[in-house]
């Protein structure tokens, strides 16, 4: 039997020329997403080079890698736009504050002020976010510690692509300073009488931060003095004063409550429930009574704790002098449904130590 080679010939040509006619087509389309939705992380690390380049030297921030997911490698530089809202601060902002946090390009990207251009024949990128630790302690209206940075893809400016599903990736930072709360009454009742206390924290005799509200004198109506530890401050073991400055009380029960990463535990901030505030509590006399200002003497630090990284340890009771004082359980009920809202306290901000100035 004789085969027609010819026609298989012409029947391979043809099949030859339909392939070569789809090479001229235009290859799909690359898809453009975020490959997780969120992430979220402290604000600090516990070390001076998390602060901001602009407040201490060697400060660098801390960097995070965003990804972006191809489903196909890139067949034209592309350029993608984005948004950005959420409640951090990305730009330098006016006076003395700095802003939480930066985008820049990473793995094959180009960042821009509000574009990403990724390049040809990429089958993987990413850019990088990072976070700034800071001297302030950041809340918002409703006491809450978190901060978002919220980028969004919104088109394709140029290129052979699409966004996908994933089209949102939220970043969220967690304020990881510790807090301390100083509250007093006098003789066994919840008034705070005619008594200014002062609240203190040293490092290796370093002010690191101070409240001196004047409640004696009527330029502030609540017992309470608050203040904050940044948590990229060096490792340590830190002094705590407070403080009877002034007064006519001869029984004053001052209790200090705490926020934070201590002793183990996560007291989460300005929750007040049980066994969500660490509570130390003490008794003055008028034997205690130190006008530091009129004796150029440091107050005497009472307690002390051991910081390592953003935790806080061996959290010491409070040890009153013995001259004319003691320590007690008090069987003081704390008033805490009259605390204020942290974000009306208006913590003082930090005292950069001279050690750690910027030169």
């Amino acid at each position: 039997m004789k085969i027609n080679y010819l026609v298989g010939a012409m029947s391979l040509l043809a099949l030859l020329g339909v392939s070569a006619c789809g090479d001229d087509d235009p290859p799909p389309k690359t898809g453009i997403s975020f490959e997780v939705e969120s992430f979220a992380t402290l604000e600090s690390d516990g070390t001076l080079t998390s602060f901001h380049p602009d407040l201490i030297t060697g400060g660098v921030g801390r960097d995070f890698t965003v990804r972006i997911a191809l489903d196909r490698p890139l067949s034209e530089t592309t350029t993608v736009q984005y948004s950005v809202s959420g409640t951090a601060t990305r730009n330098n902002p006016a006076g003395s504050a700095v802003n939480d946090y930066t985008i820049k390009e990473g793995l094959n990207t180009i960042v821009g002020t509000d574009k990403i251009t990724i390049e040809k024949g990429a089958s993987e990128a990413n850019f990088i976010i990072t976070v700034y630790e800071d001297f302030s302690f950041e809340v918002n209206d409703n006491d809450s510690p978190l901060e978002t940075i919220i980028i969004k893809l919104t088109s394709i400016v140029s290129g052979n692509a699409v966004i996908g599903t994933t089209d949102t990736h939220t970043f969220t930072i967690e304020e990881d300073d510790a807090i301390i709360l100083l509250q007093w009454y006098v003789n066994g009742t919840n008034s705070f009488g005619d008594v200014d206390m002062d609240l203190f924290v040293w490092l290796d005799g370093d002010l690191i931060n101070s409240s001196t509200y004047d409640n004696a004198s009527g330029t502030r109506t609540s017992p309470y003095e608050g203040l904050f530890i940044p948590a990229g401050f060096p490792n340590g073991t830190y002094g705590v004063s407070y403080n009877y400055y002034s007064g006519t009380s001869n029984d004053v029960d001052f209790v200090s409550l705490m926020w934070g990463r201590l002793n183990g535990n996560v007291y989460p901030y300005f929750s007040v429930t049980t066994g969500q505030v660490l509570v130390f509590e003490a008794n003055y006399t008028l034997a205690n009574i130190n006008n530091y200002v009129q004796s150029e003497i440091d107050p005497l630090v009472v307690q002390t704790m051991v910081k390592n990284g953003v935790a806080y340890t061996n959290i010491s009771q409070i040890n009153v002098p013995a001259s004319g004082s003691r320590v007690d359980g008090l069987g003081h009920t704390i008033n805490r449904n009259d605390l204020p809202k942290l974000s009306d306290m208006k913590l003082r901000m930090v005292e950069i130590p001279n050690s750690l100035r910027k030169k």
